[in-house]
């Protein structure tokens, strides 16, 4: 059922991309699809539900990718910063999904909207933690204005890149950019002492959204984050996968395989992952959240 479903999110993705999500019909989704109406509300209760679930599954491999660049490398390393948030926009750009992005944002559907609010948060709240990576703890009490910033002159400076010939290498300019305002933004804060937002607030809120288990999904994707900038290069590429698999089953799966995730776990806690702290806090994650559902 999983790689069925999968693949009505996928191939509705490409629809709601290419005809427009408000223009888009249940019936338009059965027929591109080859499903049935009883298939359809088997797997989504509405078209805005499918369009969340498309959401999740694009934000996810998005996500994915943007993390694994990390892997292996020194979290306070600016340039690869850098690379993660070139690679987020241009995947959006190269899967067309901007267009999609703009008409969800224009949406009046509360449900939807919700959605949106949170993941926009989830990412300024990523941005913000890299930002105590890079800068350091001593910087944590501004991360969140200065990620705050930062997400909002990407956005703004981008709707003025008028050569789409040439986006990406405008994505690098704009990027460069506002990396380095916020470097010298973080250099003055702490002598002005001035901050509007904190990191605590953020997470209490983004707790507050009840969209597919948030609290879950945000501790997990950190956990598995985490770990995967700790993992010893002897085992990175067998960890990674393991890691990998897991997320996606609890994730993207209604009904996710339990024997399957205790298997991987298994095997991750036979390898370096073992060792690494945040290895033991996954496992119980994992745990506790079978036991409530």
């Amino acid at each position: 059922m999983r790689n069925k479903k999968l693949n009505v999110i996928l191939k509705s993705q490409q629809l709601f991309i290419e005809k427009g999500f408000q223009a888009t019909s249940i019936q338009d989704v059965l027929d591109y699809c080859g499903i049935s109406k009883g298939t359809f509300y088997n797997y989504f209760s509405s078209k805005t539900e499918l369009l969340i679930e498309v959401l999740h599954h694009f934000i996810s491999v998005n996500e994915l990718e943007r993390d694994a660049l990390l892997v292996g490398k020194k979290t306070d390393d600016l340039t690869i910063f850098i690379e993660q948030v070139e690679h987020l926009l241009i995947f959006r750009k190269k899967q067309v999904f901007i267009h999609l992005f703009e008409e969800m944002f224009r949406t009046s559907d509360a449900e939807l909207k919700k959605v949106l609010i949170y993941f926009r948060q989830r990412m300024v709240k990523w941005v913000a933690m890299r930002f105590v990576d890079i800068f350091g703890e001593t910087r944590r009490e501004y991360a969140l204005d200065c990620a705050i910033t930062f997400v909002g002159m990407l956005s703004t400076h981008l709707r003025f890149c008028l050569d789409k010939q040439k986006f990406t290498e405008q994505i690098r300019l704009v990027v460069m950019y506002s990396v380095n305002r916020i470097v010298e933004m973080m250099a003055v804060l702490p002598e002005k002492g001035e901050k509007l937002h904190s990191i605590e607030k953020l997470e209490k809120q983004l707790q507050t959204y009840s969209t597919r288990n948030n609290a879950f999904e945000q501790d997990l994707m950190r956990l598995i984050s985490t770990i995967k900038t700790h993992l010893h290069k002897k085992d990175m590429s067998a960890c990674t996968q393991l890691l990998e698999f897991v997320q996606e089953e609890l994730l993207t799966n209604q009904n996710p395989r339990i024997f399957l995730i205790d298997s991987a776990v298994v095997s991750l806690n036979g390898q370096s992952a073992a060792k690494i702290p945040e290895m033991l806090q996954l496992t119980q994650l994992i745990t506790n959240h079978f036991k409530k559902n």
